[in-house]
């Protein structure tokens, strides 16, 4: 099967590709969140099961299971591929692996929302910086790709796609997403529906209610789409008969998989075998397009009335584990905690460091599942202060969870640069996994 290997920006969860596509034979991305955004022209996407037509300004989502192909329907068009590496993300958002994004479903369209125009500055804007590359872009689109992924989390995740007041019940989220994480780890079990009852304590009745409920299919249709998912690889690239396929995929009898496969895609495994398996054999005839040559194109898409800079994470409790009443200092899952956090009551010594009180701080955090970001300003108290905060929280939380953590180091004096270096490399001999990013203005 043709895996095509996506190039990501060094130290950035995120590549990009514009090109000119006449034809796009089928592939998938390992890992890899694809989003097609037509520029100029029309673009003819076959992705699983699903054939979307997209006209200029339209986008479409490719989730890291699917797999696809494209057709140009002209032969002027211009396509800007987004790329964003999952498993980076997975550390700030919960599920991710398991959420599947959509844009419209044939009868509910979300392309020219609010929401939508949000993604397509950010998707621009990302754009911009990579090909400018002015100082500090890397932390610039850093901060652009969180907010393209809290976006697609909480607006373009299939659950709130077809229910919106869904994003309000936590609790039926992690549910839902525990049920899903143990059938697509267990999908050619017999009966699925008894094995959950059975390991994970739900009685048959809430289970079908609650997936009525979150993503309006029924279980057995979550289960058969997942089977026929899987199906789709050994279809393509091996010589297994159908009836083989079938019960390696967990189907009881053949005919039930003709049944499912048939109400998915709407014809018969082996046709599906055929129509692609030829597809397979046809050569890719894409274009590269210079970034510069488009600048205008897309910069014509930008909407400057919608505010995209700050997206509200309150509303990603339980899906992208947002926390209430912290407003801007949540970002994708972390809280930044910066100096004022640190300081004692209006009694303490000026700048002194209350460490009981910042503890609150970090235990509230943790209670709400989120991880803290911790802002070191390194004007503001001496490197040894810095030291003995950031041993205080070794101590106290343990090597592993603090290895979770985010620790940004900013000063705007360059001469500083080499003890700030050589700070974070102290850091780095205590937990060599952490991530740590130094930020001074040159």
């Amino acid at each position: 099967m043709n895996y095509k290997k996506v190039d990501l920006f060094d130290d950035l969860p995120i590549g990009i590709e514009i090109m000119n596509v006449e034809h796009y034979s089928v592939h998938r991305h390992e890992g890899i969140l694809e989003i097609a955004f037509v520029l100029k022209g029309s673009l003819d996407m076959n992705v699983s099961f699903d054939h979307i037509i997209l006209k200029e300004g339209d986008f479409a989502f490719v989730n890291h299971h699917d797999f696809h192909s494209m057709d140009g329907k002209d032969d002027e068009n211009i396509v800007l591929f987004i790329y964003v590496d999952l498993k980076y993300f997975s550390r700030h958002f919960k599920n991710i692996e398991y959420i599947t994004f959509i844009s419209e479903d044939g009868t509910n369209d979300r392309k020219n929302t609010k929401e939508a125009f949000v993604l397509r500055n950010l998707m621009i804007g990302i754009m911009n910086e990579l090909n400018f590359q002015h100082k500090d872009y890397k932390f610039r689109i850093s901060q652009l790709v969180f907010r393209l992924m809290t976006t697609l989390v909480n607006e373009f995740n299939e659950i709130v796609f077809y229910n919106q007041k869904i994003k309000q019940n936590s609790v039926k989220i992690d549910r839902y997403y525990l049920i899903m994480r143990y059938i697509l780890e267990n999908s050619k079990g017999k009966d699925i529906l008894e094995e959950i009852s059975n390991n994970e304590y739900f009685c048959k009745s809430y289970l079908y209610h609650l997936f009525k409920d979150v993503v309006t299919f029924s279980f057995q249709d979550i289960v058969c789409l997942i089977r026929n998912n899987k199906s789709e690889e050994l279809l393509l690239s091996t010589n297994m008969s159908i009836s083989e396929i079938s019960a390696e995929c967990g189907y009881s009898d053949p005919k039930y998989y003709y049944k499912h496969f048939r109400k998915w895609y709407h014809c018969t495994p082996a046709e599906f075998r055929q129509k692609y398996q030829e597809e397979i054999r046809k050569e890719n005839k894409l274009a590269d397009v210079k970034t510069d040559a488009v600048i205008a194109i897309a910069n014509s898409f930008l909407n400057p009335s919608i505010e995209d800079n700050k997206p509200d994470l309150r509303m990603a409790k339980g899906i992208g584990r947002g926390f209430q009443g912290c407003g801007d200092h949540v970002e994708c899952g972390f809280v930044r905690l910066d100096h004022a956090s640190l300081l004692a009551g209006a009694n303490g010594e000026e700048n002194a460091c209350d460490w009981e009180r910042f503890k609150k701080q970090l235990d509230l955090i943790n209670e709400k599942g989120l991880k803290p970001c911790i802002g070191i300003d390194y004007k503001t108290r001496p490197g040894e202060e810095w030291k003995k905060i950031f041993n205080h929280c070794i101590s106290d939380y343990g090597k592993k969870q603090v290895s979770d953590w985010e620790f940004w180091i900013y000063d705007d004096e360059p001469a500083m640069i080499e003890e700030i270096r050589s700070f974070a490399d102290d850091m780095k001999m205590a937990l060599p996994v952490i991530e740590i990013k130094i930020i001074v203005k040159l």
